[in-house]
Parts: C-alpha cells; structure tokens; sequence
C-alpha cells in the first residue's frame, strides 16, 4: 500500500509540473524546499506531513487526499 502511495503522489507532482509549474524547482520553491530535497522526499516516500499540507495549500488540492497519496493517512 505505501509503495502504491508513493506512486499516486508521483504521478500527481509530474502531472502538476507539466500543466502548471513547468519544472520541479517552481513547484519545490512554492512550498518553501530546495529542487534536490524535493525530489528526494517524493522518490523516498518521506516527504513528512508538514510538507504535504504545504503542497495541498499551494495547489489547492484537499490535505486528506495528499496525506492519503504520500501514504500519511492510516
């Protein structure tokens, strides 16, 4: 379940970056994180849930749907 997690929140940052970001540097920035920690996280599956919230408030996306996608919500 936590590896399909990491998927889903994968494929979602790619989809944000191609329509609305452009690169993975704007959208890491938008929420306050260098390009290379953001990366990590999301490949690593730690991005923490700090950094989730930021992301769901920067791209208006629900919190318990990027919790659920980066395998936080139990």
């Amino acid at each position: 379940m936590f590896r399909v997690a990491i998927v889903q929140l994968a494929d979602w940052i790619d989809q944000l970056v191609r329509e609305r970001y452009k690169t993975v540097r704007r959208l890491a920035e938008a929420i306050g994180m260098t390009e290379s920690g953001f990366s990590r996280a999301v490949k690593a599956g730690t991005f923490d849930v700090e950094n989730c919230l930021k992301l769901a408030h920067e791209t208006g996306q629900s919190a318990a749907i990027v919790l659920e996608m980066a395998g936080k919500r139990h």
